[in-house]
């Protein structure tokens, strides 16, 4: 009776541990069209949906160079846009989203971006700046910029 029940025995445990085995997770779609724009005391980010994967949200990574980032969001973000307020005068920012769902995307495209520079009413720069140059500044009231309106 022994020797009948050994077989049987090692069948079940073979086959309760390749019964569930389902293989990795398939994240979403990496996620593309990320752009940024500074206005005064944030970053504001926005990015093109993804799709696939069981998709629940985003991930904004930030670094203060183009090789490290960390994520700056707690949850994922359930839009296509985030406001970073958390941002210095006068730094550059670099930013990659990744899109979460089943698993995590590989990372999108960087952006680089610095927040608006308030310039008080009354203040004279003395720079010319081109006609559609970009500038980190964000004028109140009557700024005189050499060169600009």
């Amino acid at each position: 009776m022994r020797k009948s029940l050994v077989p049987v025995a090692a069948a079940l445990v073979l086959w309760a541990g390749c019964g569930g085995d389902t293989g990795p997770a398939t994240p979403p779609a990496v996620p593309t069209g990320l752009s940024a724009r500074g206005s005064l005391g944030e970053i504001e980010l926005a990015w093109d949906a993804s799709s696939g994967g069981g998709l629940r949200g985003y991930n904004v990574y930030r670094g203060s160079d183009s090789t490290d980032f960390a994520r700056i969001n707690a949850d994922p973000v359930t839009g296509l846009a985030y406001r970073d307020s958390g941002v210095d005068d006068g730094v550059y920012y670099y930013y990659k989203i990744t899109a979460v769902g089943d698993a995590e995307s590989g990372f999108s495209g960087m952006v680089k971006q610095m927040h608006g520079t308030r310039l008080l009413a009354g203040y004279d720069s003395g720079c010319v700046l081109e006609p559609g140059a970009l500038n980190p500044y964000v004028a109140e009231d009557s700024v005189g910029i050499a060169g600009g309106d």
